[in-house]
Protein backbone atom coordinates (compact mmCIF):
# COMPACT_ATOMS: atom_id res chain seq x y z
CA UNK A 1 0.00 0.00 0.00
CA UNK A 2 1.48 3.32 -0.56
CA UNK A 3 1.71 5.31 2.55
CA UNK A 4 -0.60 8.67 2.36
CA UNK A 5 -4.15 9.46 1.20
CA UNK A 6 -5.16 13.40 0.69
CA UNK A 7 -8.25 14.22 1.19
CA UNK A 8 -9.24 17.60 0.80
CA UNK A 9 -11.94 19.72 1.27
CA UNK A 10 -12.62 22.84 -1.16
CA UNK A 11 -14.88 25.11 -1.65
CA UNK A 12 -12.47 28.71 -2.46
CA UNK A 13 -9.17 29.91 -3.61
CA UNK A 14 -8.08 27.33 -6.52
CA UNK A 15 -4.99 29.14 -6.76
CA UNK A 16 -3.85 28.57 -3.36
CA UNK A 17 -5.78 24.24 -3.65
CA UNK A 18 -3.21 24.27 -6.68
CA UNK A 19 0.40 25.75 -4.94
CA UNK A 20 -0.76 22.94 -2.24
CA UNK A 21 -1.26 19.92 -4.25
CA UNK A 22 1.65 20.90 -6.69
CA UNK A 23 4.22 20.06 -3.23
CA UNK A 24 2.41 16.68 -2.47
CA UNK A 25 3.56 15.60 -5.89
CA UNK A 26 5.13 12.28 -4.40
CA UNK A 27 4.87 7.94 -5.28
CA UNK A 28 3.59 7.55 -1.77
CA UNK A 29 0.82 10.26 -1.68
CA UNK A 30 -2.44 10.10 -3.89
CA UNK A 31 -4.94 13.28 -3.44
CA UNK A 32 -8.43 13.15 -3.61
CA UNK A 33 -10.70 15.90 -3.72
CA UNK A 34 -14.24 16.99 -2.27
CA UNK A 35 -15.46 20.30 -4.06
CA UNK A 36 -18.26 22.47 -2.20
CA UNK A 37 -21.28 21.75 -4.46
CA UNK A 38 -21.62 25.63 -4.59
CA UNK A 39 -17.97 25.60 -5.92
CA UNK A 40 -17.87 22.89 -8.96
CA UNK A 41 -16.66 26.22 -11.25
CA UNK A 42 -13.39 25.35 -9.53
CA UNK A 43 -13.36 21.76 -11.24
CA UNK A 44 -12.46 22.46 -14.33
CA UNK A 45 -9.59 25.14 -13.08
CA UNK A 46 -7.92 22.41 -11.00
CA UNK A 47 -4.42 21.45 -12.35
CA UNK A 48 -5.13 17.37 -13.53
CA UNK A 49 -2.02 16.18 -11.13
CA UNK A 50 -1.54 12.52 -12.14
CA UNK A 51 -2.38 11.40 -8.48
CA UNK A 52 -5.01 13.62 -7.95
CA UNK A 53 -8.69 12.50 -8.09
CA UNK A 54 -12.21 15.15 -8.20
CA UNK A 55 -14.85 13.60 -6.63
CA UNK A 56 -18.17 14.12 -9.28
CA UNK A 57 -20.38 16.61 -8.59
CA UNK A 58 -23.00 13.76 -7.84
CA UNK A 59 -20.98 12.52 -5.34
CA UNK A 60 -20.16 16.29 -3.55
CA UNK A 61 -22.23 18.16 -0.98
CA UNK A 62 -23.63 21.68 -0.64
CA UNK A 63 -21.60 22.49 2.74
CA UNK A 64 -22.97 24.83 5.53
CA UNK A 65 -20.57 25.79 8.02
CA UNK A 66 -21.27 23.88 11.36
CA UNK A 67 -23.69 21.06 9.89
CA UNK A 68 -23.40 17.42 8.62
CA UNK A 69 -22.41 17.92 5.49
CA UNK A 70 -19.20 18.30 5.75
CA UNK A 71 -19.11 15.17 7.82
CA UNK A 72 -20.71 13.68 4.56
CA UNK A 73 -17.99 14.76 2.16
CA UNK A 74 -15.35 13.61 5.00
CA UNK A 75 -16.88 10.17 4.56
CA UNK A 76 -17.55 10.21 0.86
CA UNK A 77 -13.53 10.59 0.35
CA UNK A 78 -13.24 7.75 2.58
CA UNK A 79 -15.33 5.86 0.45
CA UNK A 80 -12.93 6.75 -2.51
CA UNK A 81 -9.95 5.64 -1.00
CA UNK A 82 -10.25 3.11 1.84
CA UNK A 83 -7.82 -0.05 1.74
CA UNK A 84 -5.46 1.39 -0.15
CA UNK A 85 -3.14 3.49 1.99
CA UNK A 86 -1.20 3.53 5.46
CA UNK A 87 -2.39 6.59 6.79
CA UNK A 88 -5.07 9.40 5.38
CA UNK A 89 -4.62 13.08 6.41
CA UNK A 90 -8.20 14.99 5.86
CA UNK A 91 -7.22 18.58 5.34
CA UNK A 92 -8.56 21.71 3.75
CA UNK A 93 -8.37 23.70 0.50
CA UNK A 94 -6.53 26.40 2.99
CA UNK A 95 -4.26 24.04 4.23
CA UNK A 96 -0.42 24.39 3.27
CA UNK A 97 2.36 22.24 4.28
CA UNK A 98 5.17 23.07 6.70
CA UNK A 99 7.40 19.88 5.39
CA UNK A 100 8.44 18.77 1.91
CA UNK A 101 6.05 15.46 0.46
CA UNK A 102 9.10 13.43 1.80
CA UNK A 103 9.82 14.56 4.96
CA UNK A 104 5.89 13.70 5.65
CA UNK A 105 6.55 10.25 4.20
CA UNK A 106 9.00 9.77 5.85
CA UNK A 107 7.12 10.66 9.15
CA UNK A 108 4.62 8.82 9.28
CA UNK A 109 6.40 6.21 8.06
CA UNK A 110 8.05 5.99 11.65
CA UNK A 111 4.50 5.84 13.10
CA UNK A 112 2.45 3.10 11.32
CA UNK A 113 -0.54 2.81 13.94
CA UNK A 114 -0.62 6.28 15.01
CA UNK A 115 -3.55 8.29 14.73
CA UNK A 116 -3.12 11.89 14.76
CA UNK A 117 -5.91 13.81 16.48
CA UNK A 118 -6.67 16.02 18.88
CA UNK A 119 -9.19 14.92 21.44
CA UNK A 120 -10.46 16.96 24.26
CA UNK A 121 -10.12 15.14 27.47
CA UNK A 122 -13.16 14.51 29.78
CA UNK A 123 -11.85 16.66 32.60
CA UNK A 124 -10.84 19.56 30.78
CA UNK A 125 -12.77 22.78 31.88
CA UNK A 126 -14.80 23.59 28.67
CA UNK A 127 -15.74 19.99 27.78
CA UNK A 128 -19.19 20.09 29.73
CA UNK A 129 -19.84 22.95 27.47
CA UNK A 130 -19.67 21.33 24.37
CA UNK A 131 -21.99 18.89 25.47
CA UNK A 132 -24.87 20.80 24.21
CA UNK A 133 -24.00 20.78 20.41
CA UNK A 134 -24.55 16.95 20.44
CA UNK A 135 -27.17 16.16 22.66
CA UNK A 136 -29.62 19.58 21.56
CA UNK A 137 -31.78 19.18 18.70
CA UNK A 138 -30.19 22.60 16.35
CA UNK A 139 -32.58 23.70 14.03
CA UNK A 140 -30.36 24.70 10.78
CA UNK A 141 -31.56 28.02 11.23
CA UNK A 142 -29.92 28.33 14.24
CA UNK A 143 -26.04 27.17 12.96
CA UNK A 144 -23.98 29.75 11.63
CA UNK A 145 -21.77 32.61 12.38
CA UNK A 146 -23.61 35.85 12.09
CA UNK A 147 -24.11 37.57 14.76
CA UNK A 148 -27.73 37.58 14.92
CA UNK A 149 -27.00 33.44 14.57
CA UNK A 150 -24.66 33.65 17.07
CA UNK A 151 -26.60 35.30 19.80
CA UNK A 152 -30.04 33.24 19.41
CA UNK A 153 -27.88 30.02 19.72
CA UNK A 154 -26.20 30.81 22.62
CA UNK A 155 -29.29 31.98 24.04
CA UNK A 156 -30.82 28.96 22.90
CA UNK A 157 -27.87 26.33 24.50
CA UNK A 158 -27.79 28.15 27.53
CA UNK A 159 -31.42 28.18 28.14
CA UNK A 160 -31.68 24.47 27.08
CA UNK A 161 -28.66 23.54 29.73
CA UNK A 162 -30.29 25.00 32.36
CA UNK A 163 -33.44 23.16 31.77
CA UNK A 164 -31.58 19.86 31.75
CA UNK A 165 -31.72 19.74 27.49
CA UNK A 166 -35.51 19.28 27.09
CA UNK A 167 -35.36 19.04 23.23
CA UNK A 168 -32.31 16.33 23.64
CA UNK A 169 -31.99 14.11 20.66
CA UNK A 170 -32.50 10.48 22.31
CA UNK A 171 -31.80 8.08 19.28
CA UNK A 172 -29.93 5.54 21.10
CA UNK A 173 -26.36 5.83 19.02
CA UNK A 174 -24.80 7.47 22.14
CA UNK A 175 -24.23 8.68 25.71
CA UNK A 176 -23.96 12.28 26.42
CA UNK A 177 -20.84 10.97 28.09
CA UNK A 178 -19.69 9.28 24.91
CA UNK A 179 -19.21 12.43 23.16
CA UNK A 180 -15.73 12.89 21.72
CA UNK A 181 -14.42 16.62 20.96
CA UNK A 182 -11.37 18.18 18.79
CA UNK A 183 -10.56 19.90 15.83
CA UNK A 184 -11.95 18.90 12.45
CA UNK A 185 -8.46 17.83 11.16
CA UNK A 186 -6.45 15.07 11.30
CA UNK A 187 -4.09 12.05 10.14
CA UNK A 188 -5.35 8.81 11.15
CA UNK A 189 -4.28 5.33 10.57
CA UNK A 190 -5.58 2.52 8.07
CA UNK A 191 -6.61 0.42 10.93
CA UNK A 192 -8.41 3.04 12.61
CA UNK A 193 -10.02 4.66 9.42
CA UNK A 194 -10.95 0.60 8.16
CA UNK A 195 -13.31 1.14 11.65
CA UNK A 196 -14.89 4.23 11.15
CA UNK A 197 -15.69 2.78 7.30
CA UNK A 198 -17.11 -0.20 8.70
CA UNK A 199 -19.12 1.43 11.63
CA UNK A 200 -20.49 3.76 9.56
CA UNK A 201 -21.28 1.72 6.22
CA UNK A 202 -22.91 -1.01 8.88
CA UNK A 203 -25.42 1.29 10.19
CA UNK A 204 -25.55 4.68 8.24
CA UNK A 205 -27.94 5.79 10.90
CA UNK A 206 -24.99 6.84 13.48
CA UNK A 207 -24.10 9.58 10.48
CA UNK A 208 -27.52 10.52 10.23
CA UNK A 209 -27.19 10.90 14.10
CA UNK A 210 -25.03 14.14 13.55
CA UNK A 211 -28.22 16.03 11.67
CA UNK A 212 -29.35 18.85 13.53
CA UNK A 213 -26.13 18.94 15.75
CA UNK A 214 -23.91 21.97 15.87
CA UNK A 215 -20.50 21.74 14.25
CA UNK A 216 -20.65 18.10 14.23
CA UNK A 217 -17.38 18.03 12.08
CA UNK A 218 -15.68 18.49 15.53
CA UNK A 219 -17.36 15.58 17.13
CA UNK A 220 -17.97 12.21 14.97
CA UNK A 221 -14.78 11.39 14.13
CA UNK A 222 -13.23 12.34 17.96
CA UNK A 223 -15.98 9.70 19.68
CA UNK A 224 -15.30 6.89 16.95
CA UNK A 225 -12.02 7.13 17.27
CA UNK A 226 -12.27 7.15 20.98
CA UNK A 227 -14.47 4.09 20.38
CA UNK A 228 -12.01 1.88 18.36
CA UNK A 229 -9.82 -0.52 20.38
CA UNK A 230 -7.42 -0.29 18.06
CA UNK A 231 -6.48 3.04 17.97
CA UNK A 232 -3.74 4.25 19.38
CA UNK A 233 -4.30 8.11 19.34
CA UNK A 234 -1.23 10.64 19.25
CA UNK A 235 -3.17 13.56 20.47
CA UNK A 236 -1.53 16.01 17.96
CA UNK A 237 -3.32 16.57 14.40
CA UNK A 238 0.10 17.35 13.46
CA UNK A 239 -1.86 20.85 11.82
CA UNK A 240 -0.73 24.69 13.28
CA UNK A 241 -3.43 26.53 13.95
CA UNK A 242 -3.96 29.96 15.60
CA UNK A 243 -7.35 30.64 17.60
CA UNK A 244 -5.81 33.77 19.19
CA UNK A 245 -8.31 35.99 17.57
CA UNK A 246 -11.11 34.43 19.29
CA UNK A 247 -13.43 34.20 16.19
CA UNK A 248 -15.46 31.20 15.27
CA UNK A 249 -12.67 30.88 12.64
CA UNK A 250 -9.38 30.88 12.48
CA UNK A 251 -6.76 33.34 12.04
CA UNK A 252 -5.47 34.16 8.41
CA UNK A 253 -2.25 33.28 8.58
CA UNK A 254 0.92 35.97 7.24
CA UNK A 255 4.51 36.96 6.79
CA UNK A 256 4.27 38.09 10.85
CA UNK A 257 3.74 34.40 11.30
CA UNK A 258 6.45 32.37 9.83
CA UNK A 259 8.67 32.55 12.75
CA UNK A 260 5.86 30.77 14.92
CA UNK A 261 5.69 27.95 11.77
CA UNK A 262 9.59 27.62 11.29
CA UNK A 263 9.68 26.90 14.67
CA UNK A 264 6.79 24.36 14.92
CA UNK A 265 6.81 20.78 14.63
CA UNK A 266 3.68 20.59 12.18
CA UNK A 267 3.69 18.80 9.30
CA UNK A 268 0.77 21.09 7.84
CA UNK A 269 -0.86 24.99 9.03
CA UNK A 270 -4.26 26.68 8.17
CA UNK A 271 -5.30 29.06 7.54
CA UNK A 272 -4.15 30.45 4.23
CA UNK A 273 -5.03 32.70 1.50
CA UNK A 274 -2.99 32.73 -1.88
CA UNK A 275 -2.66 36.48 -2.24
CA UNK A 276 -3.01 37.64 1.33
CA UNK A 277 -0.42 35.32 2.51
CA UNK A 278 1.42 35.49 -0.22
CA UNK A 279 4.74 36.67 1.19
CA UNK A 280 4.18 33.93 3.66
CA UNK A 281 3.79 31.32 1.02
CA UNK A 282 6.73 32.00 -1.02
CA UNK A 283 9.27 31.91 2.78
CA UNK A 284 7.71 28.74 3.12
CA UNK A 285 8.51 27.50 -0.09
CA UNK A 286 11.94 28.65 0.08
CA UNK A 287 12.97 27.76 3.57
CA UNK A 288 11.30 25.10 4.68
CA UNK A 289 10.11 23.06 1.80
CA UNK A 290 13.17 22.64 0.18
CA UNK A 291 14.43 21.43 2.74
Amino acid sequence: MKELAILLMAHRDVDLINRLISHLQHPEIDIYIHIDKKSQFLVDSIVPFQNTSILSENESYDVHWGQNQDNRAAIALINCSIGKYNHYALISGQHYLLKNAESIVDELKKAPEADFISIMPRDSPIYNSFIGRSVLYWPECLIGRNPLQKGISYTYRSVSKALGYPLRRNRGYHSSDSFMFGSQWWILSANTIDHIYNKIHNDPKILDYYDNSFCPDECIFQTLVNECSESHVVNDNLTYIDWSEGKASPKLLTKDDYSLLERSNCLFARKFDSIASKELLDRIDQNLLQA
